[in-house]
């Protein structure tokens, strides 16, 4: 990676404290199978709680940036429901800092929307969509996946100890008894026609109350907070991701920069020239010392 002079590179530091994953309607039993809404990390062993984290351990997001984590929701309610993905509850100490950050989401059938900034979610009860309604027949194991971005251009970011928090919620809405129609209703007859009596009138319809269309939401909430301290101050306004180093797994390791600074390779490169010099030195005096050492002369008869 190149060094550019006068320029040092912003590297935040992200940290999410868990994945804890509860209903908002009552606590988990030990059978999770009676739970209406299951959730997993691997697909494969289901819960109604997980206790990782979705962007667990300490992540470093750099300007341009993108980490996508993936977790899988069951519902184990007949029929299909309405998935919908919502970030809540953003809190975030440097308000450029909460806007440079965004979230989105997508599955296999819906693409990923656009990402939205974390700072414009700020009030503690404030929620935005970023996976819009889609079908989840029961039994169906559905991977959702959601993307960390941070913008590249964000050199609007100057403090130190920035931090934000926020929420995933994952909610199933079911909709049960549709409205159905009235019946009619049954008019009084009019009296019997003679003379200047009224005719016989029909009675009027009324309509009736159907069934209530009533949404029944399941919902698990995903806690995150403390996402990690900005480290460095200034870095360059337009920042190529591909100048970054990654030596960890894609998007879960550390950035880390390896090239050296231009000053640190002038001092190396005069130390060695000094070295060499001390070098030439020391052999010259050796040679001249043997020339004229006698006991390294011939004896003459």
């Amino acid at each position: 990676m190149s060094w550019r002079e006068g320029q040092r590179i912003a590297v935040y530091s992200i940290t999410t404290v868990c994945f804890a994953l509860a209903s908002l309607t009552a606590a988990a039993p030990a059978d999770a199978a009676s739970e209406p809404l299951l959730v997993s990390t691997d697909g494969s062993t289901w819960s109604p709680a997980i206790s990782e984290g979705l962007f667990s351990g300490d992540l470093r997001v750099i300007p341009g940036g993108e980490y996508t984590r993936t977790f899988w929701v069951m519902s184990n309610v007949d029929g299909a429901l309405d998935l919908t993905v919502d970030v809540c509850g953003v809190t975030a100490s440097d308000p450029d800092f909460a806007a440079s950050v965004s979230l989105a989401s997508a599955t296999a059938t819906t693409p990923v929307g656009s990402p939205v900034a974390l700072g414009s979610v700020t009030s503690a009860d404030g929620c935005a969509l970023i996976l819009p309604a889609e079908a989840l027949s029961d039994g169906v194991a559905l991977p959702v996946d959601v993307t960390l971005r941070m913008a590249a251009d964000s050199s609007s970011v100057t403090t130190a100890d920035a931090s934000i928090g926020f929420e995933i919620r994952v909610q199933l809405t079911e909709s049960i008894d549709g409205p159905a129609d009235g019946s009619g209703g049954s008019g009084l007859p009019g009296g019997p026609s003679g003379g200047s009596g009224a005719g016989s009138t029909n009675g009027s319809s009324s309509t009736g109350t159907g069934g209530a269309r009533t949404p029944v939401a399941y919902s698990v909430t995903v806690p995150g907070g403390g996402l990690g301290e900005v480290e460095t101050r200034a870095f360059p306004a337009e920042t190529d991701p591909s100048t970054y180093s990654d030596f960890g797994d894609a998007g879960r390791g550390t950035f880390t920069e390896v090239a050296l600074q231009p000053a640190t390779i002038g001092g190396i490169a005069i130390l060695i020239g000094i070295l060499a010099a001390f070098m030439l030195l020391f052999v010259g005096h050796s040679a001249r010392t043997r020339r004229h050492d006698p006991e390294d002369l011939d004896d003459t008869p």
